[in-house]
């Protein structure tokens, strides 16, 4: 009773050792049954740390949803994630860590997937991991990783949250050298 994020019909947040959703029966790991492979499966990332790593392969998924950011609109391997900001205001850092080419969609509404919020980093010479900067970043967010060569293998996404950057240009607050998209 003390804590509003645990109630009948939660969706149950993998690996955070809490029973989301009140039924002692749903796993609190991901299974097969609760892989990230859909919008009505996607997987709830606890931000309430400021951080958060997530981790999958490719080869356990569908190609679900067009990425903009795949040459022609395409569909690779994919997984949704579901960032619940609230009324919290922020800037967030999501970036892909890894061997597999990777890209990065996200949108406030799950299953529209489109530009200008994606990012597949491909400049000559670039690591494969997409970078996706939101200024400001609030309320429900859905982040889809694709593989963009649309084979299997293990990814790792990285969420960092970061107290709001001022809007002016060469105050250092945020750092896009490494390539990415800000939105």
């Amino acid at each position: 009773d003390a804590n509003p994020d645990v109630a009948p019909g939660r969706p149950e947040v993998c690996g955070n050792g809490l029973d989301d959703d009140c039924n002692p029966g749903t796993s609190d790991t991901c299974t097969m049954g609760m892989l990230p492979d859909r919008c009505e499966t996607a997987q709830v990332v606890d931000l309430s740390s400021g951080s958060a790593v997530v981790r999958g392969d490719f080869g356990m998924l569908a190609a679900d949803y067009d990425s903009f950011c795949i040459e022609g609109g395409g569909r690779g391997p994919d997984a949704v994630y579901r960032l619940e900001l609230g009324t919290r205001v922020t800037d967030l850092r999501i970036e892909t860590v890894g061997d597999v080419d990777t890209v990065l969609s996200v949108s406030g509404e799950c299953g529209s997937f489109g530009l200008p919020a994606c990012n597949d980093d491909q400049r000559p010479g670039a690591d494969t991991n997409a970078r996706v900067w939101l200024h400001p970043a609030a309320g429900t967010i859905y982040v889809l990783v694709s593989s963009f060569d649309r084979m299997g293998g293990p990814y790792e996404v990285h969420f960092t949250t970061s107290p709001l950057a001022a809007n002016e240009c060469g105050d250092g607050s945020l750092d896009v050298t490494e390539g990415g998209t800000v939105v």
